[in-house]
């Protein structure tokens, strides 16, 4: 699970996401660069309710800025993704709890590491 936040972070995209990236990169005359050899990524159909949670609050980081450097991401505001997770549906469960947590930390280490 700790592995799905990295790769969110890191920009890992589904292959028909990446495909929609890669025409509007070519649109402006870039290019993306590819996988490294041998790299893949796959979630089982268990941890997909923890990974839609976390998508639906990926945007509720608190940073600290840090001048001249990136901004430093201390976690997720918990309040914010309480009302998130509610108007979304999402009910919280102590399991899913925990495996969200860990989609957190993966996601907390890969931005803090840019």
């Amino acid at each position: 699970m700790t592995e799905a936040g990295r790769v969110w972070a890191g920009g890992g995209l589904a292959r028909q996401d990446r495909h929609e990236a890669e025409t509007d990169a070519a649109f402006f005359g870039l290019s993306l660069p590819g996988p490294e050899a041998g790299q893949s990524f796959g979630l089982w159909a268990e941890n997909w309710p923890a990974f839609d949670a976390y998508l639906a609050v990926s945007n509720q980081w608190r940073t600290t800025p840090l001048f001249g450097a990136p901004p430093h991401y201390s976690g997720l505001d918990y309040a914010a993704c309480a009302v998130a997770w509610t108007h979304a549906g999402i009910p919280m469960t102590p399991a899913l709890w925990m495996d969200f947590r860990a989609i957190e930390a993966g996601a907390k280490d890969a931005l803090n590491s840019r």
